[in-house]
């Protein structure tokens, strides 16, 4: 079986990706996401770098049916570092603060190491157990 874990993504335009987002919401593929509330593409956009369609993250995991709408309620917000993990892990929001000063701080935040916060390890490993 294939497996899937989104980090930051997908980002593709409404319209632009809806093809591969409508085979993937039909495929038989076990996957998560994990973003930053505060991304170009997310909710919540907080010093955007880069131009992207206002929450078409939420968007896009609703064309991929892994939430039934871009206001889906029951996405899992973590705080960041020394929360809880969520209890659902299928779609996670981070709010978690970025360690680096530039660039795409927010969506790096949760998709790369050198701009994570100290302490997302947990959740990082999380996301892909049980899959």
């Amino acid at each position: 079986q294939v497996r899937a874990v989104l980090f930051g993504g997908p980002q593709d335009c409404p319209g632009c990706a809806d093809g591969w987002l409508q085979e993937g919401a039909q495929a038989k593929v076990a996957r998560r996401a994990l973003f930053s509330k505060f991304e170009e593409c997310a909710p919540q956009p907080v010093d955007p770098q880069s131009y992207c369609v206002a929450n078409s993250l939420l968007q896009n995991l609703a064309s991929l049916g892994m939430v039934a709408s871009s206001t889906e309620p029951s996405i899992q917000e973590w705080p960041g570092p020394g929360a809880p993990l969520p209890g659902s892990l299928a779609v996670v929001m981070s709010a978690a603060a970025p360690t680096c000063a530039s660039g795409r701080r927010h969506h790096c935040a949760v998709a790369k190491n050198n701009c994570a916060p100290s302490g997302i390890e947990p959740l990082w490993t999380a996301m892909f157990s049980g899959l």
